[in-house]
């Protein structure tokens, strides 16, 4: 009997196969038929082998001698993993079957399929035939228990007989189990797909008690206060899975980002080459634009639409669905944590109290099953999910390379005329000495930052130290040194202070602070202010033409100065001091007027206070005065004697002419205290102004190439003396930089403003 229902069953696998997944069978386009048949094809493998067996040990042999308890042990295995999916599958089944029913052109194939089958065989209906691999699992251990039972004790078979039965009992008891986890997979999975509003009508007092309890127990297992049950082959499995899930999300994320950003980089391309088109419109030959805009078209038309349509059908449809499948193994997982708090919580009560005992197993039975299924199920998805993703990287991938490849290719036939002459690293080059050219340009601009062009930044600080501060080998700069004052300094300070304002050092002091200056017994100084920050004022901040600092009040005294004396008796190297004194340009001190206004001389002296009231903080403090004055009237004249006398004259009329009175020697003075105590006249106050008018500043840097010219660093503040050479070439200045006399060309000076400096 045995034998011959297993040819039997095997029949009738084979007349499922031959009608609904052979290559001769009828198939309608809304049938699934393999997920009607599930894996009957392996059922009807595995049935085969028991019957080849079973044939094997009974044909030919004596009853004594049969031997049939091993043919059912040796298969056992794999009749439970063939077996439990088409089991767990067969639910499945029976609601398709019923949805098949209520459709009306598949039921009719169904019908006609099955009416060839009853032409030979006795068939009922599809539900029936579906069943019977359920049946046939199930009818093992009762055949195998009636064959125990009248098998003798001393019968060979007796003891494989009761293995076998064992086993397959083991086997129908794992399908269930199977079948039980499966069903139990599918209800937490399905919960990811109710609403809120069934998950409220879901609230009762029962499940708020069970939540709570969890919660109280995930938080004792995270503090450590309880131990929890792991199984490590579990969490290497999760680990493995959720580096997948999020590798999946922000590769998704990435990709669709890069999208967009080329999506808006064609667009920005496109619309450059309209406004280029449109710049260069009054040209005749657009030829090399029309070209360019054509490209910026057909990448925009043509390149990134197949683009991303490639990459959507290819990746981002792809992986948006694997996104989705992975809601249901996260909720999976998540129960599978909940059902192992409730088994350790429950094993911990039943210890202490056997009313537990019942609950506790129910418990372990819920996590046992779901963390079998994870166990089973998650390394199959794991590796289905990273062939897919592997997949799906490498066609973005190529699709990206056929992208950028047509576009390189296309804009190549359009730059090649004007690449001929550069290689790859030509062009980097020129690119990278353009850059550089740039920066360093807008770098120079003063609302730019210090950290726009850190380097340039500090180019600029050097030069404006260079140009605000002494030459640092001058004895002057020396606080610990008290070094007699220079007539040029003597002669400097005399006419940049008035009468009330100048005064004479009784005693050499040499300075102790850093804000304090040396000197000497004879010395003419300038009160700036009568005053130190801390408002002592026996402590004065005075100018003594090369410095400022501060000074004891005690070691001063009124200075009366000398009448003016005529030019006629003076030597041509003290006029040429005096004009350099005169022509000095001081940026912190505004020129004063030329005769007292009805704001009186008290109120310029109240305003010159105010000005100089952050003395202590300003750099521009110290005057530009060269320690060694200004060249001799022969090392001045050498060379051009003849022609900078004139220009001399020519520019300066008041103060080199030889002839002179002694009213044209007031004026050019500048700021002379007069007899009565009073500021020059009025002549005095425009010549002054007219000596102002001969500051320029260099824009750029120049060096000389030869001795009679004159070197200047950018925004160095200069006084031209002659507009010209001696040719009469205007494009040649003959100018003063820092006691330094020689021609400098006149397209990089630029004119100073009387009320401010260069930057």
């Amino acid at each position: 009997e045995l034998v011959q229902t297993e040819r039997d069953f095997i029949l009738s696998l084979s007349l499922i196969y031959e009608t609904f997944l052979g290559p001769n069978a009828e198939k309608h386009p809304d049938m699934d038929v393999d997920h009607l048949c599930g894996n009957v094809e392996e059922v009807a493998e595995v049935s085969q082998k028991l019957l080849t067996r079973l044939e094997d040990a009974t044909q030919g042999k004596d009853f004594n001698q049969t031997v049939i308890g091993t043919c059912f042990v040796a298969l056992a295995e794999d009749m439970k993993n063939v077996y439990a999916p088409y089991c767990r599958n067969h639910d499945d089944v029976i609601t398709l079957i019923e949805k098949y029913e209520a459709m009306a052109e598949v039921q009719a194939h169904i019908e006609r399929q099955l009416d060839r089958l009853r032409e030979d065989h006795t068939v009922f209906d599809l539900g029936a035939l579906l069943i019977k691999p359920v049946q046939r699992i199930l009818k093992y251990p009762l055949l195998l228990s009636e064959l125990c039972k009248s098998t003798e004790e001393d019968h060979p078979d007796k003891t494989e007989l009761v293995a076998a039965m064992n086993a397959m009992t083991d086997v129908a008891q794992a399908i269930n189990e199977y079948k039980r986890r499966k069903d139990l997979v599918y209800k937490y999975k399905k919960e990811t797909d109710v609403s809120l509003g069934d998950k409220l009508s879901k609230l009762s007092l029962h499940s708020i008690k069970k939540k709570s309890s969890r919660i109280k127990e995930r938080f004792s297992v995270n503090l450590g206060f309880i131990d929890q049950t792991r199984d490590t082959l579990f969490e290497r499995e999760e680990t493995r899975y959720r580096h997948l899930e999020k590798s999946v999300r922000v590769f998704l994320r990435d990709m669709q980002s890069y999208v967009e950003e080329v999506q808006a980089m064609v667009n920005i391309q496109e619309g450059l080459s309209a406004d280029i088109e449109d710049f260069y419109a009054e040209k005749r030959s657009t030829e090399e634009i029309h070209k360019y805009q054509v490209l910026c078209n057909t990448i925009h038309m043509t390149f990134l639409p197949n683009f991303q349509m490639e990459v959507d059908d290819l990746v981002s449809h792809p992986l948006t669905q694997l996104v989705t499948l992975f809601e249901g193994p996260d909720m999976v997982i998540q129960k599978r944590y909940d059902k192992l708090l409730d088994y350790d919580n429950l094993k911990r009560k039943a210890q202490s109290d056997k009313v537990f005992e019942k609950p506790m197993q129910t418990a372990k039975q819920n996590y046992e099953a779901l963390n079998a299924q994870l166990l089973d199920d998650l390394p199959k998805m794991a590796d289905l999910a990273t062939q897919l993703f592997r997949d799906c990287v490498g066609s973005f991938v190529r699709a990206q390379r056929e992208f950028t490849d047509k576009i390189v290719h296309e804009m190549y036939t359009v730059t090649e005329q004007q690449l001929e002459f550069l290689s790859d690293e030509g062009i980097v080059d020129q690119f990278n000495i353009r850059h550089t050219a740039i920066v360093d340009r807008l770098a120079q601009l003063s609302f730019m930052p210090r950290t726009f062009c850190p380097r340039v930044a500090d180019a600029k600080q050097d030069k404006k130290n260079k140009r605000m501060s002494l030459d640092s080998n001058s004895p002057m700069l020396k606080s610990t040194e008290a070094v007699p004052q220079m007539d040029s300094q003597k002669v400097y300070v005399t006419q940049q202070y008035v009468g009330g304002k100048l005064f004479r050092v009784t005693e050499t002091h040499i300075a102790q602070d850093p804000m304090d200056i040396s000197v000497c017994g004879g010395d003419v100084v300038g009160v700036i202010m009568e005053k130190d920050p801390m408002g002592n004022k026996e402590r004065w901040f005075v100018d003594n033409g090369a410095m400022k600092g501060f000074i004891p009040r005690k070691l001063l005294v009124s200075y009366q100065s000398s009448p003016p004396r005529p030019h006629t008796g003076s030597s041509p190297e003290l006029n040429l001091r005096l004009s350099a004194g005169s022509c000095h340009y001081s940026p912190k001190r505004s020129p004063s007027p030329g005769h007292r206004t009805s704001g009186s001389v008290h109120t310029l002296q109240s305003l010159q206070e105010l000005n100089d009231m952050d003395f202590a903080l300003e750099e521009e403090m110290v005057p530009d005065i060269v320690d060694t004055g200004p060249p001799s009237y022969q090392s001045l004249i050498a060379g051009h004697q003849s022609m900078q006398l004139a220009n001399i004259s020519e520019y300066r009329p008041n103060e080199f002419n030889a002839g002179s009175q002694s009213t044209q020697a007031e004026d050019n003075a500048g700021y002379q205290h007069n007899a009565e105590g009073h500021y020059g006249s009025e002549d005095a106050g425009l010549e002054d102004l007219q000596r102002r008018k001969n500051l320029y500043y260099a824009e750029y840097p120049f060096e000389a190439r030869n001795q009679n010219e004159v070197s200047m660093f950018e925004h160095q503040v200069v006084t031209v003396i002659a507009a010209h050479d001696e040719n009469g070439n205007t494009e040649w200045w003959y100018v003063e930089a820092d006691g330094h006399y020689g021609y400098a060309p006149a397209s990089y000076l630029r004119p100073m403003d009387t009320h401010e400096q260069p930057a």
